[in-house]
């Protein structure tokens, strides 16, 4: 007899919101859910190629997209899109924090309180606004919801040189995670991260040496960087019914580069 091991949505058609869309973890999370969802797709920059791949990939798989586009640092813009999202489908079972980024390294003794304002607005406030503008919708559902924040390494190693201000952003995160968890669980929203290790996507364009690309490669135990599709599969995990029972979990998605006991 054969036996599907895949993990099943909690619903049949659910209505996730995505932040971050457009890059490759977004890009791949986004297709990842696509078969029967109703997805709303943030975006920050221009309409690009890249979402509107991702609405026909969606489309072809029978989901429902709608783009939002928006510079997620400004509270007035969150709320606006979590207002126009569930106008649209109704509410909001499943929510990804994915909107996130490392603009440029820079030296802590270089660094200016804006560059290091930013890149908490982004990278942890951001976070922080989603999961409260969406609390009203998923109390209101006896189903509850799922979000699934996402993290990194360097909230834990402390990051790659020059990128303080990125891994501090992301350990607000991490923390954030467990501390929505207990606040929420008694509404049956589950709260959990994903903590991706060193993934090859357009993040690392311009900022990552392609020499260190190779030895953090050589220094992984699965001997290979990680893939916008890995982090997809546990944000999906995360989501589904199969998870029913996790929350507050950071799961770590780095091909053992970093092993916590």
């Amino acid at each position: 007899m054969n036996i599907d091991f895949t993990p099943e949505l909690t619903r049949a058609a659910p209505r996730i919101l995505l932040t971050g869309a457009s890059g490759g973890i977004g890009r791949d999370i986004a297709r990842r859910f696509g078969r029967g969802a109703r997805i709303g797709l943030h975006y920050h920059h221009d309409r690009s190629a890249s979402i509107d791949e991702t609405a026909e990939a969606i489309h072809a798989a029978g989901g429902e997209v709608l783009p939002l586009q928006a510079d997620v640092t400004q509270p007035g813009n969150v709320d606006d899109i979590v207002e126009r999202f569930t106008k649209w489908s109704g509410g909001v079972d499943i929510l990804i924090n994915n909107a996130g980024a490392l603009p440029s390294r820079v030296l802590i003794e270089d660094m200016s309180l804006d560059t290091w304002n930013h890149s908490f607005a982004l990278n942890a406030s951001s976070v922080f606004l989603f999961t409260k503008a969406v609390i009203p919708s998923m109390k209101k559902q006896a189903t509850g919801g799922a979000i699934i924040n996402i993290s990194s390494i360097a909230a834990v190693t402390g990051g790659s040189s020059r990128a303080s201000h990125y891994a501090s952003a992301k350990a607000a995160v991490s923390c954030f995670t467990l501390s929505a968890a207990k606040e929420l669980a008694p509404y049956n929203i589950r709260v959990n991260a994903v903590s991706p290790g060193f993934i090859e996507t357009p993040f690392h364009d311009g900022i990552t040496d392609a020499t260190v690309m190779k030895q953090v490669e050589l220094q992984t135990p699965l001997q290979r960087n990680g893939t916008a599709r890995d982090v997809a599969e546990a944000v999906y995990y995360l989501a589904s019914s199969s998870a029913a029972f996790v929350t507050g979990t950071v799961l770590d998605v780095n091909g053992g580069l970093l092993m916590r006991s």
